[in-house]
């Protein structure tokens, strides 16, 4: 396999796809610290294979009369 130079033309793309995924890579390192910090702030503990966890599901309530959404008529 034969390497050859690239011209400058040829070489543009290869050059922007780069920048551009090293943007996202940065982008996505400041994503995680922020998750990290929300779950922080959130008081979640951290999960250990084999430890004891519950997922409970509760249905709310829902009053038909007053359902809490913005009224479009005249009051």
């Amino acid at each position: 396999m034969a390497i050859t130079s690239l011209e400058f033309s040829e070489a543009l793309p290869f050059a922007a796809f780069a920048s551009l995924l090293l943007e996202t890579v940065a982008k996505l390192d400041l994503i995680i610290d922020e998750v990290e910090e929300l779950g922080r702030l959130a008081c979640f503990k951290e999960y250990t294979p084999g430890g004891e966890f519950s997922v409970s599901c509760e249905k709310p309530r829902v009053d038909g009369l007053e359902n809490n959404l913005p009224s479009h008529g005249g009051e």
